[in-house]
């Protein structure tokens, strides 16, 4: 949340060619977190399981109804459905109720122990994409990168992604429960990047289902993918 308002600013100040104030705002948020600034804001935004699952299950639908989806990727899917108890019967409600209880009983208690596994994915991503600015045009080549071209945009993406490997990782926990592991986790990364990053339709698409879901900034969507 935290990152998503920082670049929302660098957005808003480099659109209006604010940029001799962006030092300022570094230096800002630099050491907001170090004085607790976040903290208030941050306690005040519960998780919302219900909008989180909507927005995160369009994302998936459109990237696998839109070209070939790997069989690891379709193998975790289905797992994760069995694991929300997500049926034709099943209400959005109901849905949410086990979600979130996958998520207290055994997403969270195994990701406290080893929460560096989706830190080093978030390192990978920044050290390969230079986010928040993107690959430069002369590296672009195939890359599918250059589709988001502003910070914001750029941000979108990320916490996106960060936020389908997420989801799905709860409905594995609820899926395997109390043998929920690192393997899990790992499967679930790899199929992920080769089903979604190596997509040549998914990053302007998830832009235009944020902009039809009324999503206008980072910091919006990081609440939404709060647990």
């Amino acid at each position: 949340m935290i990152l998503g308002s920082f670049c929302d600013d660098l957005h808003e100040m480099a659109a209006a060619g604010r940029h001799l104030q962006i030092p300022e705002i570094l230096e800002a948020y630099r050491g907001a977190p170090r004085r607790s600034l976040f903290d208030e804001a941050l306690e005040n935004h519960s998780a919302q399981s219900v909008t989180q699952l909507e927005l995160i299950l369009d994302l998936i639908v459109a990237r696998i109804g839109s070209d070939f989806t790997p069989p690891r990727f379709l193998a975790c899917y289905q797992e994760f459905m069995q694991g929300i108890e997500w049926t034709a019967q099943s209400s959005m409600d109901d849905i949410g109720r086990t979600y979130a209880s996958a998520f207290s009983q055994y997403y969270a208690p195994f990701m406290s122990r080893h929460e560096y596994i989706l830190e080093h994915y978030l390192v990978n991503y920044v050290h390969r994409t230079l986010f928040p600015l993107g690959p430069q045009e002369s590296n672009r080549g195939l890359s599918v990168h250059h589709i988001a071209t502003s910070i914001r945009d750029q941000c979108l993406r990320m916490i996106v992604h960060y936020g389908i490997i997420q989801t799905v990782l709860i409905g594995l926990a609820g899926f395997h429960k109390a043998e929920f592991g690192s393997g899990h986790v790992i499967k679930v990364i790899q199929s992920f990047t080769k089903t979604f990053e190596h997509s040549l339709t998914f990053p302007e698409r998830t832009l235009q289902i944020l902009a039809e879901k009324g999503v206008k900034s980072c910091a919006g969507l990081a609440i939404l993918v709060r647990n």
